[in-house]
C-alpha cells in the first residue's frame, strides 16, 4: 500500500479546486491510501509521497518534511498567496508539477525548474451530457463561489445593460457579493454536485465574466458538457481549444499515473 500525504487548505470555503481534489481522492487506485496532512501537524513518517494542492495555510517549516519524500505539486491557480519560501522550494525541487492547462502554465508568473505535465480537472462529462439531452431550456445562470473576485459585478452590469435576468447559484461567503446582485437578477442559493447536471439542463445560457482570467474553469466545462450556450470573458479561444482536446472524463486516472511515476 502506497501512502500519499495529501496537503490541501481547509478554510471552510468549497470552490472548484476543492471539488476537483475530492474527485481525485475518490478516483485514487486501491493500492494508494490518502493520508491527510493538516498544516499544523507533523506528517506521518511512513508517507511514501506528498501531493501538494492549494497550500496558502502551510508555512516554510514544511520544507523539511517535503525534502524527505517525492513531491508532486498540483497547481490549481496562479499561486499568488502563501509562503514565498515554500513556493520557491517546491518550484525548484518538486519531482513533478501538474498544471490544469497550457493556458494556466503560460500565465503562471513564477519560474520553475521541476518537470511539468498537464492534467485537466476531473469532470464526468458523460453525466452532464446525458442530463443535458432532456428538459426545456430557458434563461441565464451564473454558477460558482459568489465573490467579487469572480466578476459578480461584471455579470450584474451585463444583466442591466441587456435586460436579461441572471440566476446566481453557489455558496456565498462575501455579503458584499450577495448585496451586489440586483433586479432583474437574483441569487438562488447553493446547489449540490449531485443536483448540478439537472440544474444546468434547465438553462439555455451560462455566463462567466471574471475580473482575472479563470484558467481552471471546471464549472465552464460542466456547462459546456451540458450543452449550454456560453458567454465567457478572457481568452475564449484558449478555452475552446482546451475543452476540445482535454480528457476530463479520465483525468483522475491520468493524475494518479503521474503520481505513481515519481515513486
Amino acid at each position: 500500500m502506497v501512502k500519499v500525504g495529501w496537503l490541501a487548505d481547509r478554510i471552510g470555503i468549497l470552490g472548484g479546486a476543492d471539488i476537483s481534489d475530492n474527485a481525485f481522492i475518490a478516483g485514487a487506485p486501491q493500492d494508494m491510501e490518502i493520508v491527510f496532512c493538516p498544516p499544523n501537524k507533523r506528517p506521518a513518517p511512513d508517507v511514501d509521497v506528498f501531493v501538494v494542492n492549494n497550500c496558502i495555510t502551510y508555512g516554510e517549516q514544511w520544507i523539511k518534511a517535503l525534502q524527505e519524500k517525492p513531491v508532486v505539486r498540483h497547481i490549481h491557480d496562479l499561486w499568488p498567496h502563501g509562503s514565498p519560501r515554500l513556493r520557491r522550494w517546491i518550484l525548484d525541487d518538486a519531482d513533478l508539477i501538474i498544471f490544469n492547462s497550457w493556458k494556466q502554465e503560460t500565465t503562471f508568473q513564477f519560474p520553475y525548474i521541476a518537470p511539468m505535465v498537464f492534467v485537466p480537472p476531473p469532470v464526468d462529462v458523460a453525466r452532464f451530457r446525458e442530463a443535458g439531452k432532456t428538459g426545456h431550456r430557458e434563461g441565464v445562470l451564473w454558477l460558482g463561489r459568489l465573490s467579487m473576485g469572480k466578476g459578480i459585478q461584471n455579470v450584474v452590469d451585463w444583466s442591466l445593460r441587456t435586460g436579461r435576468p441572471v440566476d446566481f447559484y453557489g455558496p456565498c461567503y462575501e455579503p458584499l457579493a450577495r448585496a451586489h446582485i440586483v433586479a432583474p437578477s437574483r441569487y438562488r442559493g447553493g446547489v449540490s454536485q449531485d443536483a448540478l447536471p439537472a440544474l444546468l439542463a434547465q438553462y439555455q445560457t451560462f455566463i462567466h465574466l471574471p475580473i482575472k482570467s479563470d484558467i481552471c474553469g471546471r464549472v465552464a466545462v460542466e456547462a459546456w458538457a451540458s450543452g449550454l450556450d456560453l458567454i465567457l470573458g478572457g481568452d475564449t479561444e484558449a478555452f475552446w481549444q482546451w475543452v476540445e482536446t482535454a480528457d476530463f472524463q479520465n483525468a483522475a486516472t491520468t493524475f494518479w499515473k503521474y503520481v505513481s511515476s515519481v515513486l
